[in-house]
């Protein structure tokens, strides 16, 4: 079975991550400051038939929530389109100083779909500013966006993303083995890759 990084990824795959940060770019503007790949793609060892894509975006600002509704619609089209998307979406001055866990301003993933469309068609996407967001995982993907990562849209990560305390890592992958370990009867490939 073939593993793939950025510069060697099937095409589809890169036109599909192409099109996210051309929708993210024309709906953020110059909030926008940059767009990172982790994850196996960033790493070299995405499998096309069973990884999803792993991408942060850094903004200057929150966004509005008609923003957060159109970002919203083009996630629900791109994702899964061929492979699932995970994103968050995270403010610069939210996350300087680091403080674990870190807050976002959104974030997506396929196991969201189902909430998100139903968000979206019944109005509740109009309380998604209601309230501050926070998520253990951010420390690990931050961490591994520093020294791995892939800038897509620049500046490269080093140059705006704070520095991860080797502490807070060690429980952000703790706490991601721990979400793993309590559900792997609903993803146990999940499981197995985070053991």
């Amino acid at each position: 079975m073939s593993q793939y990084n950025w510069e060697t990824c099937p095409t589809p795959i890169r036109t599909q991550i192409e099109s996210f940060c051309t929708e993210v770019h024309n709906l953020l503007g110059d909030n926008l400051i940059a767009i990172y790949l982790h994850g196996s793609l960033a790493m070299g060892c995405f499998n096309p038939e069973l990884s999803d894509i792993d991408l942060l975006v850094i903004m200057q600002h929150g966004m509005t929530v008609e923003t957060k509704y159109a970002l919203m619609d083009s996630l629900l089209r791109i994702s899964n389109a061929p492979r699932p998307i995970e994103t968050s979406f995270l403010v610069q001055l939210d996350i300087h100083p680091f403080c674990h866990p870190l807050p976002y301003d959104m974030h997506y993933s396929e196991s969201w779909r189902e909430q998100v469309s139903h968000e979206q068609t019944d109005g509740s996407w109009k309380q998604r500013n209601n309230d501050l967001k926070h998520d253990v995982d951010l420390s690990a993907h931050l961490m591994i966006t520093l020294h791995r990562g892939v800038t897509l849209y620049e500046p490269p990560p080093a140059d705006i993303l704070p520095v991860v305390p080797p502490d807070d890592y060690k429980k952000s992958i703790i706490g991601d083995y721990i979400d793993a370990r309590d559900g792997r009867h609903l993803m146990p490939f999940y499981f197995v890759l985070n053991a």
